[in-house]
Parts: C-alpha cells; sequence; structure tokens
C-alpha cells in the first residue's frame, strides 16, 4: 500500500482537530445557553441542514458534468456553465413555442416534451463546440483555458441577440463582428494546432487552406442566409438580453390536508422539513441531482463504456492500442456532459430564483469549480463529497452571518486551502475518473 503523502496527513489531523473543537465548544455553549438562544440555534442548525443539502446538490449537478469532461478529455471545459445558461434558456424558448404561458395555459404536460428538447438542443451544441473548437487543441491547458472561456462568452452574446432576425439583418456592424467571430473561432485552433515550428511546411499550408476555405463557406452561407431571410420573416434567434422566467416544474400536489411524517409537513404547494419550508421545485431539483449522481457512477463502473472512459483516461496511447474508439467515447462523453450541464439549468434556477438572466453563467461556474477542486479533478465520488463540504460550509456562513453574498467568497476560500493543502484535492490521486 502506497504510503499516505505528509502533507495529506497533517490535513486530515488537523481537519479532525478543528471539527472536534467546534464540537466540544458548540456543546459547551449549549449547556450555558438560556431555552432562547437554544431555540434560536436549533432553527438556525435546521436552516443550515436543509438549505445546505439543496444547494449541494443543486450546484453538484453542474460539478457532475465537469468533472466528467475532465475525468475523460481532461480538459478544463469553462464553457460548461455556458451550456447551462443556454439549457435554462432554450427551456423557456421551447416552452413559449409549444404554448405554455404561466397564466394562460400553465399546462404541466407542455413541461417533459420541453425538457427533453432543450437536453438534445444543448447535448449536440456542446458536442458541436468540443469537436469545433476544444479537440483541435487538446493537451495545451492554456489553449484549452482561453477558448472554453471564450465560447462562453459568445453563448451570452447570443443571449444578447436582438429577438428578431430582420433586426440582426439591418444591423451592418452586427453582420460583420458575427463574420469577425465566426471566422476567428475556425482559424484558430487550427492555426494553434499547426503554427507548431515541429510541424512542416506543408502542414501549415494545409491549415491554412482548409481554414481558408471553411471561413469562405462559412461567408457565403451568410450571405444566402441574409438573402433568404430578406424575403421571409424569421424569429427568434436571440432573447435581446432579456431575463426570462424558468417556470418551476412542480408547483404543487392535489391532497385535501397536511400530511404529517415525523418532522415532516406535506402541504399543497410546499414541504416543511424541520419547520424549514421547502418547494416541491426544490425537491424534484435535489433528486434528480442525487439520481443522476448515482446513474452516472454505476454507468462509468459498471458498463463497457464506463470502463472505456476510465481506460482512455488512465492511459489514451494504450486505449487506442487496443482499439477503443476515442472520437465515439469523446463525443459521448461530451453528450453527456452537456446534458448534465442542460438539466441543471432547468431544473435549478426554476427551483431558486425562477429566472434566467445573461450572466448567470460565473456564479455557477465558480461553484462548480471550487467544487471539483476540491473533490479532485475527474473523481466522481469527490465531486458528490465536495459539494456537500462546500454546500454546508456556504449555508454555515450565510446562516450565521446573515449575509448571504458571503457565499461566493466562503466557496473560493474552500478552493484557495484544498490548493494549498492539498493540490489534487481529497480523492485526486492521480487526477482519475472514479
Amino acid at each position: 500500500m502506497r504510503e499516505m503523502p505528509a502533507r495529506t496527513r497533517w490535513a486530515i489531523i488537523v481537519s479532525v482537530i478543528v471539527i472536534l473543537a467546534m464540537i466540544i465548544f458548540f456543546a459547551a455553549w449549549w449547556n450555558f445557553a438560556s431555552s432562547a438562544e437554544q431555540t434560536v440555534a436549533a432553527g438556525r442548525i435546521q436552516k443550515i441542514i436543509v438549505f445546505g443539502t439543496i444547494t449541494s446538490l443543486t450546484w453538484g449537478l453542474l460539478a457532475l458534468g465537469f468533472t466528467l469532461i475532465y475525468g475523460v478529455t481532461g480538459v478544463l471545459n469553462f464553457a460548461h456553465s455556458g451550456l447551462y445558461m443556454m439549457g435554462a434558456y432554450l427551456f423557456f424558448a421551447f416552452l413559449t413555442r409549444l404554448g405554455y404561458h404561466s397564466i394562460k395555459n400553465p399546462a404541466s404536460n407542455l413541461l417533459p416534451p420541453a425538457i427533453i428538447l432543450s437536453i438534445i438542443a444543448v447535448s449536440i451544441t456542446g458536442a458541436a463546440i468540443y469537436f469545433l473548437t476544444i479537440h483541435p487543441i487538446i493537451g495545451d491547458v492554456l489553449a484549452t483555458l482561453v477558448v472554453t472561456v471564450f465560447v462562453a462568452m459568445v453563448i451570452q452574446q447570443w443571449i444578447y441577440l436582438p429577438t428578431e432576425l430582420d433586426i440582426l439583418i439591418g444591423n451592418k456592424e452586427m453582420i460583420a463582428a458575427a463574420i469577425v467571430i465566426a471566422a476567428l473561432a475556425i482559424f484558430l485552433p487550427a492555426w494553434w494546432k499547426y503554427a507548431s515550428p515541429t510541424k512542416t511546411k506543408i502542414q501549415k499550408i494545409t491549415a491554412l487552406g482548409t481554414t481558408s476555405t471553411l471561413i469562405l463557406l462559412l461567408g457565403i452561407f451568410i450571405a444566402v442566409g441574409i438573402f433568404i431571410t430578406k424575403q421571409i420573416h424569421i424569429e427568434p434567434i436571440g432573447f435581446g438580453g432579456s431575463w426570462q422566467i424558468v417556470p418551476p416544474t412542480i408547483e404543487k400536489i392535489n391532497i385535501d390536508k397536511p400530511i404529517t411524517i415525523g418532522p415532516i409537513v406535506i402541504d399543497q404547494t410546499l414541504v416543511k422539513i424541520f419547520g424549514v419550508p421547502v418547494t416541491y421545485a426544490k425537491l424534484v431539483g435535489i433528486t434528480v441531482s442525487l439520481a443522476l449522481f448515482i446513474a452516472i457512477a454505476i454507468f462509468v463502473e459498471k458498463t463497457k463504456a464506463g470502463r472505456a472512459m476510465r481506460a482512455l483516461h488512465q492511459d489514451r496511447e494504450m486505449a487506442m492500442l487496443v482499439g477503443i474508439n476515442t472520437k465515439k467515447l469523446y463525443a459521448l462523453t461530451i453528450a453527456l456532459s452537456s446534458a448534465t450541464a442542460a438539466i441543471a439549468g432547468i431544473f435549478g434556477p426554476g427551483a431558486t430564483s425562477g429566472q434566467a438572466e445573461p450572466g448567470m453563467w460565473l456564479t455557477p461556474l465558480a461553484f462548480a469549480f471550487s467544487i471539483v477542486i476540491l473533490g479532485g479533478l475527474g473523481s466522481i465520488k469527490g465531486t458528490f463529497i465536495g459539494c456537500f463540504i462546500v454546500g454546508y460550509t456556504t449555508n454555515i456562513v450565510t446562516v450565521l452571518t446573515a449575509r448571504s453574498f458571503l457565499g461566493g467568497p466562503t466557496a473560493f476560500a474552500i478552493m484557495v486551502i484544498v490548493l494549498l493543502l492539498r493540490p489534487k484535492g481529497l480523492f485526486g490521486k492521480r487526477i482519475e475518473l472514479e
């Protein structure tokens, strides 16, 4: 058995000492506190338990996809939270197209097809983004970091596009910007791959010719599209940067009177757990998150494709030698991780703020990255445990201080501490997919 590193051993010892000290301090305080103080403290503890669980599994679902893609491809895909935002907006768009209206037509039977269509659309988009922009530069950490952040910003700008295509067509500056961005998105990855001094002149000329041809075809495609859309009216292609309502997946259940099961009280519109009110949308969200954690863990551990994913991560060249189709596995992995991002975008905002807005990809990115760093990049088990550590810690801080804005800084502080004490995270053995 490999000996535990000294830094890890000391980190565990310090963590145990801190936890024991906190327990002893709280027990001593409880013994001398008045009944009123005990009541207030009990209420805060109940809130921390309930809200901590909800927060943990809400952000954990997004972190799961982040972990999955890194575990197989080794790519830190910062565009993942952009797909989360896309899932929320597409869910709203498909619901609207299907005839849903929160007041006039709140038909719950329209939710499943909108959810399915959103997941499929985001999965296809995620796979396209990977193979067009990330795969050509895989292995270059700095390049993938820059490109994935750029892609997330492009998705954000898509949200800002006008809601009517004829408005866009009339804006020459917008057309020019779109052409430049699209050209750079095609040209830069190929140039980055082939501009190395180790590449031959023929390879560089071939890369330049290929990308130039693609840019020319793109220009023709845009020109044809402009001509067609001048003849007919097409809508919409964006959201004009507006905030959109993401309805909860379930608002109420039909029961005649409240049902009490121990500390749980079930009502028509919410459930009270230890006296803390929780909406049904939040319960559905955390249930879906927990189910996906279990399903993906079983998939990776028990199925043939899952074992191939682990083999690919451990030794890519050996996996290719034994006949594993890496391209198909990459496509499957990206589709799965993109699907988890879409599901998080559908169930997360609907259960919390109830809104989607153009900057909503930033905060989830911070929490998800903190979780995967804490748990260990590529470890599903580490992500599951890490999401609870981050979720409960941030809720302890926000509940005790009554300052909700301290949640983000707390998550970052946890990430920094882990990087100092154990850079590979709690379960980052050799950054492996578990």
